[in-house]
């Protein structure tokens, strides 16, 4: 008896599917992996590697110079002597007020003309006359004294009724002229050129500026104390040109500032601190940014303040360098070099915050990227020293997912 074979066409089936199947499994896979390439092409990759690196602390500053702003005396038409810029010492002439209320130039007139008119009078004949009864009087009074001292007091009756009637002589003749009252005439002239201008000095040593920002009395080397860490945060200043033709009295006329010391307030993280006591008399090197150009001095911390609720610190600088744009620069970006430190690093530019949590992209064998969790031990403007990853390890750099 023949047995009868049974066919399961369903099974046929599922096998004539799945192997219509594996060439798409297959192109999948490579799609999969061409896009694993074509998208790890142009990623830009750095071997973290163990270095030393020179860590910085970047904010803003603010200037405190010693500086007073001047102001007029008067009222009238201003003159200067200096162009801004220029250092000058104590008790230099700086400017000259003159008082627009006075005709100075008829006044200089006048008095010309009266000094010519005392001229001619005082050569006349009558004033000679004055002359020479004052040289009597004095002969007489030498006369009498010989007398007294030879003890022969016969003649001084006469001698001093002499003396009374030459004196008489010389007052009568003044009287009788014009002179006195030029001469009266003249003094007051003389006063009032005299108090026609007011001659303004410098009160300290240091640059004349013909600006200023009002902030002058506030923002001092006497008041390091008062200074608070938000109201600095939250300053604004603009600066009001003082140079003018004519002032009224009062008003501010020039600025002059020490170059030769001055401070510098920054506001900066606490983590970047940790051991403030040590701050005290430190030198660090400031980098200070204008624009585009960066200035790089060195400064002594004299002056610190904690911000507990913000973590924040203030630090006060005292500098005894200054840069291009020093006079009318108030507040301006600052870099502080700290210490070195060595370990892995990495740049910051391969650093991001994921979830809260920062870190940096690794690449895998299968070459993709792997985040990982990072510690900044600390960093500059371009690299990072840090902990969670190992030497040799490739970070992402500048990483866009």
């Amino acid at each position: 008896m023949s047995q009868t074979k049974i066919i399961d066409f369903n099974k046929r089936k599922k096998k004539k599917k799945f192997k219509k199947l594996i060439p798409l499994i297959i192109l999948v896979l490579i799609g999969v992996w061409m896009f694993k390439v074509l998208n790890t092409k142009d990623v830009k990759t750095y071997t973290a590697r163990v270095d030393t690196i020179q860590t910085t602390s970047s904010g803003f500053g603010i200037v405190i110079r010693d500086e007073q702003v001047i102001n007029a005396p008067i009222s009238g038409k201003i003159n200067y002597f200096y162009p801004e810029g220029i250092r000058v010492r104590k008790n230099e002439k700086i400017c000259e007020i003159l008082k627009t209320s006075l005709n100075i130039e008829g006044l200089k007139e006048r008095l010309n003309s009266i000094t010519q008119q005392i001229k001619e009078l005082e050569q006349k004949e009558g004033f000679s006359m004055v002359d020479d009864l004052l040289q009597q009087q004095t002969a007489v009074i030498e006369g009498m004294r010989r007398e007294i001292a030879e003890g022969n007091l016969k003649n001084l009756n006469f001698m001093f009724r002499e003396l009374e009637k030459m004196r008489n002589g010389v007052k009568d003749s003044l009287n009788a002229s014009e002179l006195t009252q030029l001469y009266d005439e003249k003094q007051i002239i003389e006063n009032q050129l005299q108090n026609s201008h007011v001659i303004v000095r410098a009160p300290i040593s240091g640059v004349i500026s013909y600006k200023y920002d009002g902030l002058e009395k506030i923002l001092n080397p006497f008041n390091l104390e008062k200074l608070e860490i938000n109201a600095l945060e939250k300053l604004n200043s603009g600066i009001i040109s003082l140079k003018t033709s004519e002032t009224k009295d009062n008003a501010p006329i020039f600025r002059i500032a020490d170059n030769l010391k001055w401070y510098l307030a920054m506001v900066l993280p606490e983590k970047d601190f940790i051991n403030e006591d040590r701050l005290k008399n430190k030198n660090f090197k400031v980098n200070v940014i204008i624009g585009d150009k960066k200035y790089s001095l060195l400064g002594e911390v004299v002056f610190l303040k904690k911000d507990e609720h913000e973590h924040k610190i203030l630090l006060v600088f005292e500098m005894n360098e200054t840069f291009d744009e020093w006079l009318e620069t108030r507040k301006l970006k600052v870099e502080v070099k700290r210490d070195k430190i060595s370990g892995v690093c990495v740049p910051v530019t391969a650093i991001v915050n994921k979830a809260g949590k920062t870190g940096v992209y690794v690449m895998n064998s299968a070459n993709g990227r792997t985040f990982k969790e990072i510690q900044v031990v600390g960093q500059n403007d371009e690299f990072a020293v840090v902990k969670g990853i190992k030497e040799w390890e490739k970070v992402v750099v500048e990483p866009k997912f």
